[in-house]
């Protein structure tokens, strides 16, 4: 039994490079769903014996950086797992503020920032990334389920084929934009066209590297 927990754990990698989202100017025809985008930070989180460990997207570790947030994943009891998710800051109009985001990481004061989770590609020594999109967020919603922490969030997500009409309407209450994902895809660590960034219009502070 050792041996085969040890296997298991092995088989969890140490680092995780995200998918990241394909700019695009037209809306995907087919079966897709639309996610926010979330005008904030990458941020994937490794669980591994009881040890959380937070990390921005280039792989640079963040743990020190934000304490509240390493405690509340914590507090879900996770195990040999990794999540995939969005560090925001809330501004006063109830969006998503960049600025503020900033300004927080760059003082220190991170307790009231946000984790949008929206991927799970391990899940307790399970390799999700083959798993069609569906299946791993069902699985995350479920693990998140009610009661779990303030700062942890999950990534609410609709379908639809009028997706022009989602973004005027994402414009009108001043979103960044959408990230269009295929249904049924896997979970790829590279820049790939089953996830589709679609802007709504050009917004303050916007950063060109945005995933």
């Amino acid at each position: 039994m050792p041996d085969i927990e040890a296997k298991l754990l092995n088989a969890l990698p140490e680092q995780l490079a995200p998918p990241l989202a394909t700019p695009q100017q037209q809306a995907p025809s087919g079966d897709w769903v639309y996610e926010i985008k979330y005008h904030g930070h990458r941020l994937l989180t490794r669980v591994v014996e009881g040890e959380v460990r937070m990390f921005y997207r280039n792989g640079e570790d963040w743990t020190e950086r934000l304490p509240v947030q390493v405690d509340a994943v914590a507090s879900l009891e996770l195990e040999n797992t990794w999540l995939d998710g969005e560090l925001v800051a809330i501004g006063d109009e109830g969006v998503p503020d960049f600025l503020a985001l900033q300004a927080a990481l760059e003082s220190g004061d991170t307790g009231a920032l946000q984790y949008y989770l929206f991927d799970l590609p391990f899940y307790r020594c399970s390799d999700l990334r083959e798993r069609p999109l569906e299946e791993r967020r069902a699985q995350l919603a479920q693990l998140l389920g009610h009661g779990s922490p303030a700062c942890l969030k999950f990534s609410a997500a609709f379908a639809s084929r009028q997706a022009e009409d989602i973004l005027e309407c994402a414009g009108m209450l001043h979103i960044e934009g959408l990230i269009a994902k295929r249904v049924g895809s896997p979970y790829r660590s590279e820049r790939c066209p089953d996830w589709i960034k679609l802007d709504c219009a050009q917004q303050p502070g916007k950063r060109p590297d945005d995933a």
